[in-house]
């Protein structure tokens, strides 16, 4: 495997596993009220894109990082969408 094949996988860890600490902090802490919506619709458009582009040029490290990051990305937004916001809220003064 030439340098440049394993740059794209050093590439494809990285991009790969930036989304697991908020995917495990969400369902540790069960909050996602901080989550953007507008961010992971982007995100998983962006990452299933170049998943495709990945599959149609035959490239292992784009197919398996972008899979992974694409999946996480829709693991975050259904979480987002199944639990409810935090319940607690701050008191007023009284």
């Amino acid at each position: 495997m030439d340098y440049v094949k394993w740059l794209g996988l050093f590439a494809a860890l990285f991009i790969t596993v930036a989304n697991f600490p908020q995917t495990y902090k969400m369902i540790r802490t069960r909050s996602v009220g901080d989550i953007s919506t507008a961010t992971y619709i982007l995100l998983v458009i962006g990452n299933a894109a170049w998943l495709v582009y990945g599959i149609l040029k035959s490239d292992i490290p784009l197919i398996v990082g972008n899979s992974i990051s694409t999946l996480s990305c829709v693991v975050i937004l259904i979480l987002k969408f199944i639990w409810p916001k935090s319940k607690t809220h701050k008191k007023t003064g009284t």
